[in-house]
């Protein structure tokens, strides 16, 4: 079995994680804009595990300042009808919780329309930082021989584009004036005159 050996392969790398757990690297770099979701699912994402067969996996997505949804096409329990794959915790939030097959999170990850069950982040900030990190954590649940369960972590960058927004007028407190107007009926201008 190859299940100790030491993973580090794409993507920014947690140390001395011994695992047969393998995460492959979004194919390019990932890039949102203020306030607009962005989809992660279909941008390269996968999961990889040489004995882990048909067991349930875990996996957990964390980012800093932004949120994480699976969104579309989910049943009461939470699970995708289009993948399998259940919402644990999190939806949603900063942390992100799923479980599946490894085929089933692979399905999820590798599908980007928008009509099926996808995995989105958003950053709802009108004055967001020029980054965020998306931390992503696959366990295998201990699913195949000995030593337990086992995981292997990456670091991967999410660019953010600000928009210009709009600028504000913000008045101090209400101000109320009282206005007085004298009519002038034609007397009083002759009278005046």
């Amino acid at each position: 079995s190859s299940r100790r050996r030491h993973t580090r392969l794409q993507g920014d790398w947690s140390s001395d994680v011994c695992s047969s757990d393998l995460l492959t690297a979004p194919s390019s770099t990932l890039s949102a804009i203020e306030q607009t979701a962005l989809t992660i699912s279909g941008k390269g994402l996968q999961v990889g595990d040489v004995d882990v067969g048909n067991a349930t996996m875990t996996m957990t997505l964390k980012v800093a300042s932004g949120t994480l949804s699976i969104a579309n096409r989910l049943d009461a329990s939470g699970v995708s009808l289009d993948f399998g794959v259940k919402v644990v915790s999190g939806n949603g939030s900063t942390s992100l919780i799923i479980q599946g097959t490894k085929d089933q999170i692979n399905s999820f990850l590798s599908s980007s329309d928008a009509s099926k069950t996808v995995l989105r982040y958003v950053n709802p900030s009108d004055t967001p930082a020029l980054s965020d990190q998306l931390t992503v954590t696959i366990n295998d649940n201990g699913s195949a021989g000995v030593g337990g369960a086992l995981s292997t972590s990456a670091n991967f960058p999410i660019n953010i584009q600000a928009i210009n927004d709009a600028p504000v007028l913000t008045l101090g407190g209400t101000r109320s004036e009282e206005h007085t107007t004298e009519l002038q009926s034609p007397c009083n201008l002759v009278c005046r005159l």
